[in-house]
């Protein structure tokens, strides 16, 4: 059973419940990302994707009117048997197709609340647009095939998206030969502010 404290409100002056630790009587902490987890807001999806020598992969988000969306990181993780190089680009217009992947809530009490984005695999875009230059990443052939060959966007460095835009993470494999690429992304969902 949680512990409560009562606590004056500065504005009101009303006492208020506030949950305390247990052992040392203070009160809990937590990061924003943590919070918006147990708030059921927060979402990510996992693709593994074998990459032929030359090829793209491509997955597309539609952000849409009244979601207000808090773009925290990507981890973008390969086998090391390429070189490859991933792009982010805004304002994308797909032509059609496309798979669905289902983005996940990260809460799992309850009723998890779906996403309200829209994430597709591959579908037919028109052009390339807006390259968002500061996520670019290049990931070397590893020397050994046996090194994974891994970076992540820090949560320091949020993306507050653009409403009723499409992006498009592009992952090209520059190389000859196959590579296989794991891409998770993570963000947390509120209502338009």
């Amino acid at each position: 059973m949680s512990q409560y404290a009562l606590y004056k409100t500065q504005t009101s002056g009303n006492q208020q419940p506030v949950p305390i630790e247990r052992v040392t009587l203070g009160l809990p902490v937590i990061d924003t990302n943590h919070a918006q987890i147990h708030a059921g807001n927060a979402y990510s999806l996992s693709g593994v994707f074998t990459i032929p020598g030359g090829a793209t992969k491509d997955i597309t988000v539609y952000v849409p009117p009244g979601t207000y969306v808090h773009y925290q990181a990507t981890d973008i993780s390969t086998n090391g048997g390429n070189t490859i190089n991933a792009y982010l680009y805004e304002d994308i217009t797909i032509i059609s197709g496309g798979t669905a992947i289902t983005p996940v809530n990260r809460r799992r009490l309850g009723t998890p609340q779906p996403s309200q984005l829209t994430v597709l695999e591959d579908p037919t875009i028109q052009a390339l647009t807006t390259e968002l230059l500061a996520d670019r990443w290049y990931f070397p052939k590893s020397s050994t095939n046996q090194i994974q060959n891994s970076i992540s966007k820090s949560d320091t460095n949020e993306w507050v998206l653009k409403q009723d835009c499409t992006y498009l993470f592009r992952i090209v494999n520059s190389a000859t030969d196959t590579v296989v690429v794991n891409f998770r992304p993570f963000w947390y969902e509120e209502d338009s502010a």
